[in-house]
């Protein structure tokens, strides 16, 4: 299945890594941001969890 996620959030992230483990075509998209691949996904993930320490 093909799925967009509008957002780039926390919750947008889990949902997109779980289609994704599941074999599904993810793309999240932000203001300016498209990601489209697994790895792309945790880099985001990971952007938010360093903001989140600050």
């Amino acid at each position: 299945m093909k799925v967009i996620i509008i957002g780039t959030g926390k919750v947008d992230s889990q949902i997109a890594q779980t289609l994704s483990a599941e074999n599904h075509d993810v793309t999240m998209n932000d203001k300016v941001f498209i990601f489209t691949k697994t790895t792309e996904i945790k880099k985001i993930e990971q952007l938010f969890d360093d903001r989140r320490k600050k």
